[in-house]
């Protein structure tokens, strides 16, 4: 009887261990959407260049932030989400009060929440899509609400459409939610 409990603990230990293990796994599959960079946008967008990819996304976020949890968590940790933005941008997570160097697509030396400051992001999550000249192209402040919104997001503004529709006209003609979303269009 002894031999028996002490092979239940065991197993119980055992099956802890893996639901840990899996847990922290599955909480990290986030970070599989982000680039690994130097911290050189100039150099990030040329390999983006170089890559064939259509822009890059910058998501600014911050601890702790409920809303970005719930999108690392929601969107950014899905599969689909990360094989369909992989092939077509390159994107980088920013921390608003982070101190770690970067040099910006101009050549200029800051940190992470210096740059942030300076493109005016006060509050996260943001979600900045740059064209391949560094140039934003849009700006969502605030939580994305559903993966299949952040994939159209991508998706008008890597086929161009963004340049002849604004993102409401996109998703009505693709018979896509409507549902309302802050988003700020930047032209050239």
């Amino acid at each position: 009887m002894l031999r028996l409990a002490a092979l239940l603990l065991t197993l119980a230990a055992l099956l802890l261990t893996l639901a840990a293990a899996a847990t922290a796994h599955a909480s990290e599959g986030w970070e599989h959407f982000f680039t690994r960079g130097l911290g050189d946008f100039r150099e990030e967008l040329a390999d983006a260049r170089g890559a064939g990819k259509q822009g890059i996304v910058f998501i600014y976020q911050q601890e702790p932030c409920p809303y970005c949890e719930r999108m690392k968590a929601n969107i950014l940790s899905r599969a689909d989400v990360q094989k369909w933005y992989g092939p077509r941008f390159a994107a980088y997570a920013i921390d608003i009060r982070g101190s770690t160097a970067m040099t910006d697509f101009a050549g200029r030396k800051t940190t992470e929440g210096g740059y942030s400051r300076e493109a005016l992001v006060h509050g996260a999550p943001v979600v900045d899509f740059y064209d391949l000249q560094g140039r934003l192209v849009a700006r969502v402040p605030g939580e994305i609400p559903h993966w299949k919104i952040f994939l159209a997001l991508g998706d008008w503004v890597a086929s161009g459409a963004h340049a002849k529709q604004s993102f409401e006209q996109y998703r009505v003609a693709r018979g896509l939610d409507t549902t309302p979303l802050k988003l700020n269009v930047f032209k050239p």
